[in-house]
């Protein structure tokens, strides 16, 4: 037992502690000037090359971070007397911001940049105090309009320069949280004091009120709108403490399942959440089933792939319109994943607004160190492949776009879940018809990836996959059809499939010989050696930049295969060979060692833990540690 101390506790703390000792003292031994000229080189190379691909939003990206990095050496060889550490932090988090990743971004901030004891959320009729500190408790329900006497617009245009952001609401999420840093409004020159600012906000009867707020206090009680006389919660913040939760309504066969946060639940693992509740959709009539994910931030893609699978089975369920699921510019990370999945594998409507983060992301960030100015950051190291593999900076929009305003949300209002219950015009859409002139010829198979096939069924209008993804197929004319929920078109001439984009890029499909078949397929043919050996050779032409054979991905889809299959073997063949590929890999590791039902037996999961925990990120213990609440 004391070996075990030795190794998982003690020895990782005397490492530690001699490596900030190092650090302090070369710190110390340094100019204010060669310190954030050491710290600027070490995040150059921290940004640029553990992120997993810093081009993956635009090509200039990362040319765009050593423009702004090299800008801010040359300012700091002509500055005279002490660097502004808070325009220093603005200028490192604008240049992070070039590669547009909401995962990559300065991960201590809030260590030193203050917090004013309030919280805001954007409505359709702008942007308003949500919570606040006992004493500023008369602010709840105010919206803001400027602070320290410029407009919130010209204020928002500033804060964007620093947010880590690929899309619009995505800046939405982000200004959330940085308006309530004075650090921030210092750095960015909103505010003359990183300490506090001047707020202009206009009340309940439009008329303005202007108040200096302190960002530093010792002690908060907080206190939120619901604390107000009035106030009626909508049903979406029901059970707000709790990551996942579903109710009945019987009056009008109404399913609503609210998805608060992606993690597990100890006391209602999500497995066994999503048997009860499949158990329910089977012996009750559901008309309408709603998954709310507006609010979720995310968590652990993984758990939500047993729900997915368990829709798709369910034919009762898995159709326009009876399933839907509501986003907002919250609904991000692994929710963004589990949004994505359920776009690409199911029948599902979306509703709301558009989310904060592309179909397609990178995620699961790993941090690194500025040490001689003691700051943190992180940098994406894998990416997410949700949809499918050149579903690149897209990002889509629900079929009914709807944004609530402070009103509804105060008076109780369910306004997106009330034009579920009235929709008819999607269920009611009519049934596919195939057209005469299709040559039955083209119901083949083609490689739609290197790792994928697509399978295409003229006679149903649908398309498949690999057996996950599908699609039903709309008639544009008698040679293109729509797969909407994919956001592309099929067009078919006598022997050929082309697949048009809805940025107009197309590509063309090659039809797949009977005796073909792609390294997926061949998983799921339970042909493991050709499978194997067909994922090697893909790795060796196209290494790490074909994401579906990345660990995290092969990882995900062995989830996949075990929920739409119940074959572990089947699984545990994939992992085998994501390890194989990527062996320090702490996915397919974490997966393997999560039990003797997929690794097959106690010793194997006791040896793939071992594995995991030689792997794992010890000399970053610290950061994670404060990451998840810990330290």
């Amino acid at each position: 037992m004391f070996k075990i101390i030795l190794t998982v506790i003690i020895f990782p703390m005397i490492i530690y502690l001699l490596s900030w000792t190092y650090h302090r003292t070369h710190a110390a031994l340094l100019s204010d000037e060669g310190r954030w000229l050491k710290d600027l080189e070490n995040f150059e190379e921290g940004l640029l090359k553990k992120h997993v691909n810093p081009n993956w939003a635009s090509s200039t990206a990362a040319f765009k971070v050593r423009s702004k990095i090299d800008s801010i050496k040359k300012a700091i060889k002509k500055k005279e007397g002490a660097i502004d550490f808070d325009k220093m932090r603005i200028a490192l988090m604008q240049a992070s911001a070039f590669l547009q990743d909401g995962h990559t971004h300065i991960a201590n901030y809030s260590d030193d940049v203050g917090d004013f004891p309030f919280r805001v959320k954007w409505y359709k009729d702008g942007l308003y105090i949500i919570a606040a500190d006992k004493q500023l408790q008369y602010l709840l329900g105010y919206k803001i309009i400027a602070v320290n006497n410029q407009p919130l617009k010209k204020v928002l245009k500033k804060i964007y320069t620093i947010c880590p952001s690929p899309n619009e609401s995505s800046l939405k999420m982000y200004s959330e949280l940085y308006i309530t840093k004075p650090g921030l409004l210092y750095g960015l020159d909103i505010s003359e004091s990183n300490r506090k600012a001047t707020f202009h906000f206009e009340n309940f009867e439009g008329q303005n009120k202007k108040v200096e707020i302190c960002g530093y206090s010792e002690k908060q009680q907080w206190l939120t709108i619901r604390d107000m006389p009035h106030y009626i919660s909508p049903l979406y913040e029901k059970n707000a403490s709790k990551p996942y939760w579903y109710e009945y309504f019987n009056d009008n066969k109404l399913l609503y399942m609210k998805y608060n946060r992606v993690v597990n639940n100890s006391v209602a693992p999500m497995d066994n959440f999503v048997q009860r509740m499949m158990t329910l959709v089977d012996s009750v009539q559901v008309d309408k089933f709603i998954i709310d994910i507006r609010n979720n931030r995310g968590g652990d893609a993984f758990l939500t792939t047993k729900l997915v699978m368990e829709i798709q089975k369910r034919p009762k369920i898995n159709k326009r319109g009876v399933l839907y699921a509501i986003i907002n510019y919250r609904t991000f990370s692994a929710a963004v994943s589990f949004a994505g999945n359920l776009l690409s594998k199911t029948n599902v409507t979306f509703v709301g607004t558009e989310m904060g983060d592309y179909n397609n992301m990178p995620g699961d960030a790993k941090f690194f160190d500025l040490h001689m100015n003691r700051m943190t950051w992180q940098a994406s190291e894998l990416f997410w492949e949700n949809t499918y593999y050149d579903d690149l900076k897209n990002t889509f929009s629900p079929s009914f776009v709807y944004e609530t305003s402070f009103n509804e949300e105060f008076e109780g209002k369910t306004p997106i879940i009330d034009f579920v219950l009235m929709d008819t015009l999607i269920a009611n859409n009519q049934s596919w018809r195939q057209p005469a002139n299709t040559n039955k010829y083209l119901n083949e198979r083609y490689r739609f990836s290197p790792d994928k096939t697509l399978t295409l069924d003229l006679d149903k209008g649908r398309l498949k996959i690999s057996g996950f993804i599908e699609a039903s197929l709309t008639h544009i004319n008698d040679s293109t059809f729509e797969a909407k929920n994919l956001r592309f078109h099929l067009t078919l001439s006598n022997d050929q499939v082309l697949l048009i984009k809805k940025d107009s890029s197309s590509r063309s499909l090659p039809r797949l010989k009977k005796n073909e078949f792609t390294a997926l397929e061949l998983v799921q043919l339970k042909k493991y050696e050709e499978a194997r050996n067909a994922y090697l050779s893909l790795y060796e032409i196209h290494g790490d930049g074909l994401h579906g054979i990345s660990a995290n991905n092969l990882s995900v889809m062995s989830s996949y295969l075990y929920h739409g299959t119940q074959d572990n073997r089947m699984q545990m063949e994939l992992l085998k060979i994501a390890l194989e590929m990527h062996p320090k890999s702490m996915m397919p590791l974490g997966r393997m060692s999560t039990s003797k039902k997929i690794a097959g037996k106690k010793i194997s999961a006791a040896w793939y833990r071992a594995r995991a925990l030689w792997y794992f990120d010890w000399k970053n213990l610290d950061n994670y540690g404060k990451s998840f609440g810990f330290l």
